[in-house]
């Protein structure tokens, strides 16, 4: 550490080499004592911070091991889950299906046999008419 009389010392010589306004501005940017940081101070600290910056990167490592371990834990369910899902759906679909089937079966069923009624009642009902008409040609030729 330097003292007062050895600053002082040193702004003399400077005064005289340099004069008064630049020897003011040396002194003014040479740091306090106080400031100032040894080697051996530098060293220590960047020893202290290889030695966390090294902790800080295993216990990250650590972490983004468990995370990727969630990670596929949490994957792995999901797939099992959609999978019994889509078997859920697949048999729910398959179900409706075969209901919409017989359903359907059923009303061609039924339609067919509307279609069979109506057509007998329209052969007979044209049957009737036929005859109905032929009566009328027969009736209207024996009163000529």
């Amino acid at each position: 550490m330097t003292t007062h009389a050895e600053k002082s010392a040193l702004y003399a010589v400077l005064q005289e080499v340099l004069g008064s306004r630049p020897a003011d501005t040396l002194m003014e940017m040479i740091p306090q004592s106080e400031q100032l940081a040894s080697k051996s101070d530098l060293e220590v600290t960047t020893t202290v911070l290889r030695s966390d910056m090294q902790e800080m990167r295993r216990e990250l490592k650590a972490e983004m091991v468990d995370l990727r371990g969630d990670l596929k834990t949490d994957m792995a369910d999901l797939r099992v889950e959609l999978k019994s899902e889509m078997s859920d759906l697949r048999v729910e679909l398959k179900s409706d299906m075969a209901e919409l089937r017989g359903d359907l079966k059923g009303d061609m069923a039924e339609l067919r046999a509307d279609i069979r009624s109506q057509t007998r009642t329209f052969v007979v009902t044209q049957t009737a008419t036929v005859f109905g008409v032929a009566g009328l040609v027969v009736a209207i030729q024996q009163l000529l």
